[in-house]
């Protein structure tokens, strides 16, 4: 799990990505213009909104994360630049995955996205 206290910089990329990408694919054809801060986050969603990845840079690797939602959506920026999270955004990205998943488990049928 990331550990936020470490984390000096969140950065979402508006619009959707090609999760077949991996860690070296996200990192060579997104990233590649960027120098990669260590202790920092890169977050990208899929084509169909349902699943994210976010890759951590550390002094010493590289760690990719994945979310796929069963159900429902993430609401994802379209438009724009790359811009910058606060820790309290990126919980709130990661809970509310974890409310569709309470709300799946009580077994109503309710559109949230």
């Amino acid at each position: 799990m990331i550990d936020l206290n470490k984390i000096k910089h969140i950065y979402i990329y508006p619009g959707l990505t090609d999760m077949r990408l991996g860690i070296f694919g996200l990192r060579k054809k997104i990233l590649e213009t960027l120098e990669l801060e260590t202790n920092a986050l890169y977050m990208f969603c899929s084509m169909s909104k349902n699943q994210i990845k976010i890759i951590e840079i550390t002094n010493s690797s590289t760690w990719l994360y994945q979310n796929k939602l069963l159900h429902g959506k993430f609401i994802w920026p379209m438009k724009g630049d790359k811009a910058e999270l606060t820790k309290e955004e990126l919980k709130l990205i990661i809970e509310g995955a974890g409310l569709i998943k309470s709300i799946e488990h009580k077994g109503e049928n309710i559109a949230l996205f």
